[in-house]
Order: C-alpha cells, then structure tokens, then sequence
C-alpha cells in the first residue's frame, strides 16, 4: 500500500512542526516572555545609545585631531580601512562555516527525511542574512558618519540599506559558491584584500610628505544607489534558494560541528580549538551513493541497512 503524497511535509511543513512541538512543550508563561522581550529592547536601546553616540561625535574627534609632524592618514581613509578589513573579515568566516550549515540536532532529525532540502535549509539561510545585514550595518554606518560633509538622514539610510542589500547579495553568492564546492578560495582572496588595503596607504603615507587623496562617495543618484543593490540581492538569494538542495549532507554536517566548535570556542576564550575550527578545511563526501533504484517503501528500508551496514567500521 502506497502512502498519500498529499499527506507528506514538506521541508517548511517539517520546520513548522517542530517548531509547534517545541512550543508545546516549552514551560514558559507569558510573565517570562515579556521578561524576555523588555531585556532585549533594553538591551538594544543600550546599544543603539552607545554606538549612535560614539559614531556621532566621530567627525568631530577626527577634525579636533591635533597636528602632528609625522605624516597622518585622513580618517575618512581609516574608517574605510577598516570597513574594508571588517569585510574582509567576515567573509571569509562565513566562507569557512558555511555560509549554510546544518546543526547536529538538524544533521540527526531533518537531513535524513525525505523532505525538500530546499524547504529545510531556507530557515538557516534566514539566519546567515540576518547576520551578513547586522555586520554590513555596523561596519557601514561609521564610514557614512566619517563624511567630510554631514550626511543627511536620507544619505545615511539609503546607504546602510544598500551597504545591507550588498550583505545580502553576498550570502547568495556563497551559497551558490558553496553548492558548487569551490568557496576555498575566498578566504585567501579576501585576506590578501585585506593586506593590500592596509599595507598601500600605510606605505603611501610614509613615502608621502601629506597625503592629500580622500577618499569620496559617488555622486550617484538615491534610487540608483538602492535599486541596484536590491536587485542583486534578490538575484542573489533567489539563486541560493534555488541550488540550497544540493547542497551535501556530509558537508552540511561538517560546516556545523565547526560552527558548533567555533561557538564554543569563541564563548570560553580557547584560541586554540577556535583557529582549529576555522583552519580546517571542510572535504566534500568521499563518494558519491546513487538510490535511483529506490521506489517502494520496503527498498527504502533495505537501502537504509546498506548504508548503516556499509558506514559501520
């Protein structure tokens, strides 16, 4: 007897289910939840506050900056270094975690169901742009605010939303890279970026008595600055969505147990396991398994003991 097609989850079916079976059996009450969301407005109330107010007088330091003999790069450069470097930075880590991972609870229980990969993986992909948005926010807005004229309200939204559309772009590009196998070489592209960028205008401003070049913002339209970003990030993640199930499992196991490690390195200050986590380089499966044959439930059965059978030492 064959199974109602119909009846089958699919990966985002599979994502709800779980998350109504962990809300089921959570024991939170609403006192806890509103505990919960006041401490994280507060939380981000604090560092909006912080920040805004250390990126706002950020143009004034840099004019109240004393003169000095030696010779100094204008600070409209630094902040773009190290944007640039922050970048740079960011990339490569999620070149070498993923930027898509699978959890090893998610590896367990999600991986092996039949369900689309797609409709799986399209949460983790959520969670990596949100995290490529906030980076691509927090690295843009103090090169905005080191304008040598002030920017305007506009200037500086339709900026960072572009400077985050970019992010955005960026994660599907790597998706795609990662589909494909070849993100190996992102790390090292990127970090020799990153040493050109801070290696030139440190050499320039020694060999150079007063560095006059600073560095400027195009004078590009607002809607063209915003739209063409959109569309490459729209390009770009509907192009992640679209190669996210072929994506290997082995490989997707592996990117989280680093991430995993990574995390917990990170938490407990272990530099050591931490550079282990990021140093090693992820190897796709050694072979590749094809279960065209596979139709019934009971040859589903059987392919599932081969391939314990055939795993096991």
């Amino acid at each position: 007897m064959n199974a109602d097609p119909t009846l089958e989850l699919s990966g985002a079916g599979v994502r709800r289910f779980t998350r109504r079976a962990t809300a089921e059996r959570a024991d939170t009450s609403w006192l806890t939840l509103g505990g919960d969301v006041l401490s994280a407005l507060t939380t981000a109330a604090v560092v909006v506050a912080v920040f805004g107010g250390a990126f706002a007088s950020l143009r004034e330091r840099i004019a109240a900056r004393p003169e000095t003999g030696s010779a100094v790069l204008p600070g409209e450069l630094t902040a773009l270094v190290a944007a640039v470097l922050v970048t740079a930075a960011v990339v490569a880590l999620l070149s070498r975690l993923g930027p898509v991972s699978a959890t090893p609870a998610t590896a367990a229980w999600w991986l092996p169901l039949p369900a689309g990969r797609r409709g799986l993986l399209r949460g983790e992909l959520r969670k990596v742009g949100l995290v490529a948005v906030v980076a691509a926010v927090v690295v843009a807005l103090p090169v905005v605010l080191a304008a040598p004229q002030a920017p305007s309200v506009p200037e500086v939204s339709v900026t960072v939303a572009g400077a985050a559309l970019l992010a955005l772009a960026v994660v599907g590009g790597l998706v795609v890279l990662q589909a494909g196998g070849r993100t190996g070489w992102v790390a090292p592209v990127t970090g020799a970026l990153a040493t050109v960028v801070v290696v030139v205008p440190a050499v320039g401003g020694t060999l150079v008595d007063g560095w006059d070049w600073v560095p400027s913002a195009p004078d590009v339209p607002l809607p063209l600055l915003i739209g063409v970003p959109a569309v490459l990030a729209v390009a770009g993640l509907l192009a992640a969505d679209r190669v996210s199930d072929r994506l290997a499992a082995g490989a997707l196991r592996e990117r989280g147990t680093a991430v995993f490690v990574a995390s917990a390195s990170a938490l407990s200050l272990d530099t050591r396991e931490l550079g282990r986590a990021l140093g090693t380089p992820v190897h796709p499966p050694r072979r590749q398994r094809s279960w065209s044959w596979v139709k019934e439930p009971w040859q589903a059965v059987v392919a599932g003991d081969l391939a314990v059978f055939s795993r096991s030492p």
